[in-house]
C-alpha cells in the first residue's frame, strides 16, 4: 500500500526503494520484517554480589558476631536435656517404685516437646538478626512473654516491697545474663546490673543452650513435679 501511494505521486522506482530503506531504518525493532533478523546483544557480565553489612544492634558500632566455640559435647546436650525436663516440672529424683534411677513421669515427658517448640518459637519470633542468639534489644521484646511467670515467682518479694514490678525487666535480663536469680549472695552484682542498663547491650547474648538453662531455672523454682500439673513456664 505504501508503494502504491508513492507510485501515485509519479516517483521513480529508485526513489521508491530509497524511501522504503529510509522507512525501514527509522522503524522500531519490534516492527522490523522477519527477513531482517535482529542482531543478538552481546552478553553482559553479572556484577558481583556484595553482601550488605548487618546494621548494628543496640546502638553499637558493629553487630556482635556469633560467638564461636567448640561444638557441644555429650555433657552439654545431657545438661540441655535435663534443664528442658526441669521446665516441664520434673525434679531430679532417685526413682519411683521399681525404678532405682532417675525417673521421668508420663506427664513430664508429655510436655517436653512443647518446651522444645516453645524455644524455637522464641527465636523465630524475637531473633530479628537471625544469628541464633537473643541480644539485649531482642530480649526486651521477649520480656512480655516471660513477665507473667516472673511476676508469679516474685509474688512474695513484690508483696514485701523487696522489688518493684518495674524491676522485673532487670530481673529478666539478669537471669538471661547470669543464668541465676538475684539473691542475697549476688546482691551487689544485681544492684550494679539494675542500675547500669548500658551493660545489657554488651553482655546479653543468649543461645539455645542458655535458654534451656533459663527455662530449667524457672521450672525448678515453680515446678510442682507432679504427674498432672505442668510448671508455670510450660503453661
Amino acid at each position: 500500500a505504501y508503494v502504491d501511494k508513492l507510485a501515485s505521486k509519479d516517483k521513480g522506482t529508485s526513489q521508491i526503494m530509497r524511501d522504503l530503506e529510509d522507512l525501514t531504518i527509522e522503524m522500531p525493532n519490534d516492527e522490523l520484517s522477519d527477513s531482517q533478523p535482529q542482531q543478538p546483544l552481546p552478553p553482559q557480565e553479572q556484577p558481583p554480589i556484595v553482601e550488605q553489612p548487618t546494621p548494628p544492634q543496640d546502638g553499637g558500632s558493629q553487630q556482635q558476631p556469633p560467638r564461636q566455640g567448640p561444638r557441644p559435647g555429650f555433657r552439654t546436650w545431657n545438661n540441655v536435656f535435663r534443664q528442658t525436663l526441669k521446665a516441664t516440672g520434673w525434679k531430679p529424683n532417685k526413682g519411683y517404685g521399681d525404678v532405682k534411677e532417675e525417673a521421668v513421669l508420663f506427664g513430664e515427658a508429655l510436655y517436653y516437646p512443647f518446651i522444645v517448640q516453645y524455644t524455637e518459637l522464641l527465636y523465630s519470633r524475637f531473633d530479628s538478626s537471625k544469628n541464633g542468639f537473643l541480644q539485649a534489644s531482642e530480649a526486651k521484646r521477649a520480656f512480655p512473654t516471660f513477665k507473667p511467670v516472673l511476676k508469679e515467682l516474685a509474688e512474695d518479694q513484690l508483696k514485701k516491697g523487696l522489688i518493684k514490678e518495674s524491676d522485673l525487666l532487670s530481673v529478666f535480663t539478669f537471669i538471661m545474663r547470669y543464668k541465676e536469680q538475684p539473691s542475697v549472695s549476688t546482691l551487689f552484682k544485681w544492684i550494679g546490673w539494675r542500675n547500669n542498663e548500658s551493660k545489657w547491650a554488651k553482655e546479653v547474648y543468649v543461645g539455645r543452650t542458655d535458654i534451656a538453662q533459663i527455662l530449667g531455672l524457672i521450672g525448678e523454682k515453680a515446678g510442682s513435679g507432679s504427674d498432672s500439673a505442668p510448671a508455670p513456664v510450660c503453661r
